[in-house]
């Protein structure tokens, strides 16, 4: 017998404002746009926002959204972006 599986969406457990900024601050930890953009999309997903076809192209995993869009989808969410240092490698290797 095979095993079935399903394909798994991460947007399914975003259903907290808590969860969904813990969610984009790991995505974002390395600092990739591709990361970024698909993080945002994910989140837009999980609050069941869609519908404008440039948002969805822009966040597409081929898109390149401005920084204005970012922003804007951003404040939708209910989410802001905020700066935090980043670590050193010293920082981050075990002593």
């Amino acid at each position: 017998m095979a095993l079935e599986t399903e394909p798994f969406d991460s947007a399914e457990f975003l259903d907290a404002p808590e969860a969904r900024a813990a969610y984009l601050a790991e995505m974002t930890a390395d600092g990739d746009p591709r990361a970024i953009v698909h993080a945002i999309g994910t989140l837009v997903r999980a609050q069941g926002r869609r519908g404008r076809d440039h948002l969805h192209e822009a966040l597409a995993e081929d898109g390149d959204p401005r920084f204005a869009t970012v922003a804007r989808v951003l404040e939708t969410l209910g989410l802001r972006l905020a700066v935090v240092p980043a670590m050193s490698p010293a920082e981050t290797r075990p002593e």
